[in-house]
């Protein structure tokens, strides 16, 4: 194949005031995994909304194996031109069952009045086993956990790319044509997970399948993509085979400019033994929790973390009172609450704030302005009678903006408009407004870039250094853990087994503890 699957030559586009896109080419060959890196408003998904036909370019090309797409691109034209996407948002609609969702593209495109469910939901169970996933074709996709969402939107587009049964195609050594994107798919991941994807995306580009992999895990990136593009401000800042470039080149082309990845010079690591105990969890039990017991002390920075399904992921919902605990009791300087009991309400009240995962459905409202995000948990202080003083409300937006360096610094403009990581930046402010004396926060830098990044590192450590707030920072990222926490807690089938604390830290350490069931030091 002399013609590379997908080649884009000088793409502009502007949006408003922003020059989203200035002259990028980018060339994906047939069987190439290139990742796509930079900052969140680099440029990324613009990039690939204009390749789905999402919007229209300013200027430019592009062509898919040889043929030239004419601008706009139409939805026709791009699946009969094999290529498929997985957007960060999976474009997956929850109220619709696991198959209706796996079929939307085929339902688009059909001609029939009469469908055979049957023989559907027999394909469906078919390619979910293919993919090693157990999901019930008439399952609703919000009763799905967000990695078998993630897995389901990827097996969909595969199948968009003309594979039927991709272990057949191997092994008969059929070539595909096409490319497929994966937009920061690997965010909600675990480990495990991702190995898999790893190993799915090695078979589908064995035939000839080119694929784009965006990811702002540099790690992921060096294990599983040949080339790399890099995005800066628009720009194409590097082009070249991953084998000739190190981490940490790559962050500098990203930020243009070296990062300053020394938590330490933002708040040293106190050690757990000098704090005293602000908060102690006894017999939590609920969801995949089996009696689980520990303390978090004054001013420290506690890492939960575990294989996917271990429990720790519900500790920060059922703290809260966003998930109703079976039993076990919460003590905050000596006080003592019944889980059982706890609500958002009273949680707040008490000094205890919560930072979803799920940004999208969970943390912030897409529609809303930033100014009404940032005030919804203070609302009722600045309303006098049915009046509000919305002049207020907007400079307490602001200085939070300001504050907490959100770009752009408008609190007129739409949450759902912001790069994930001011989006994040965003949702940190609302809470860390409120002082609470104990922050939950869960997966609190994923899908955000390296800069924004370090920016919420230090707004998490400085919280804990100079308020004296203690936080619980639930998460799969280990280098995450191993940068910020005091103490890390391992979890395996529901209990805490394994306690790390200090320089005992390590990835190593915390992987050894989660696969290997770990033992109890505490």
């Amino acid at each position: 194949m002399s013609s590379p699957v997908v080649e884009v030559r000088d793409l502009s586009k502007r949006l408003g005031a922003t020059q989203a896109l200035d002259q990028v080419s980018v060339r994906v060959e047939h069987g190439e995994i290139r990742a796509l890196v930079g900052e969140n408003g680099s440029g990324k998904s613009t990039l690939i909304k204009v390749l789905s036909g999402y919007y229209v370019p300013d200027s430019g090309s592009i062509t898919v194996d040889g043929n030239v797409m004419d601008f706009p691109i139409q939805t026709r034209k791009v699946k009969r031109s094999r290529l498929s996407f997985v957007q960060q948002d999976l474009g997956l609609i929850l109220s619709l069952t696991a198959l209706e969702n796996f079929e939307l593209h085929e339902f688009a495109y059909q001609n029939s009045w009469c469908l055979n469910w049957r023989r559907r939901r027999a394909r469906f169970q078919s390619q979910m086993e293919l993919y090693g996933l157990d999901i019930d074709s008439k399952t609703p996709v919000n009763e799905l956990s967000r990695t078998k969402q993630t897995l389901l939107a990827i097996a969909r587009a595969v199948q968009n790319l003309g594979i039927e049964d991709l272990s057949a195609d191997v092994r008969s050594g059929r070539s595909v044509a096409g490319m497929l994107v994966l937009d920061e798919v690997t965010t909600s991941l675990p480990h495990a997970d991702t190995t898999h994807l790893f190993s799915l995306m090695r078979s589908v580009a064995g035939m000839g399948v080119g694929i784009l992999f965006v990811s702002h895990d540099l790690t992921e990136v060096k294990e599983i993509a040949q080339s790399i593009t890099v995005l800066r401000n628009g720009r194409v800042v590097g082009d070249q085979s991953i084998l000739n470039i190190g981490e940490s080149e790559i962050s500098r082309m990203m930020l243009g400019g070296d990062v300053n990845t020394s938590t330490g010079e933002l708040s040293p690591k106190m050690g757990a033994q000098d704090k005293g105990n602000f908060a102690v969890v006894d017999n939590l039990e609920g969801g995949a929790l089996r009696r689980a017991s520990f303390t978090v002390k004054a001013g420290e920075i506690l890492g939960l973390t575990g294989l996917l399904g271990s429990g720790y992921e519900e500790v920060g919902p059922l703290l809260f009172g966003a998930s109703k605990a079976k039993q076990g009791t919460l003590s905050i300087s000596g006080e003592a609450f019944e889980l059982r009991l706890m609500e958002p309400k009273k949680a707040m009240r008490i000094g205890i704030g919560l930072v979803p995962e799920d940004r999208k459905t969970s943390a912030g409202i897409d529609a809303l302005s930033l100014e009404e995000n940032l005030s919804i948990p203070v609302v009722s202080k600045f309303q006098r009678w049915s009046a509000l003083s919305h002049k207020k409300l907007k400079k307490r937006a602001y200085d939070l903006m300001t504050q907490y360096q959100v770009r752009p610094l408008n609190p007129e403009i739409q949450f759902g408009s912001l790069s994930g990581g001011n989006q994040q930046k965003v949702v940190l402010a609302k809470w860390m407004a409120l002082d609470p004396q104990l922050l939950l926060l869960q997966e609190p830098t994923q899908g955000v870039d390296i800069g924004a990044r370090w920016e919420i590192f230090r707004i998490i450590k400085d919280s804990a250094k100079s308020k004296g707030m203690s936080i619980v920072v639930s998460s799969t990222d280990l280098q995450q853990l191993c940068d910020l926490c005091d103490r890390v807690l391992v979890f395996y089938r529901g209990e805490v087994i394994a306690h790390l604390e200090g320089s005992d830290i390590s990835k190593h350490a915390i992987d050894v503890a989660m696969l290997q069931g770990g033992v109890k030091t505490s």
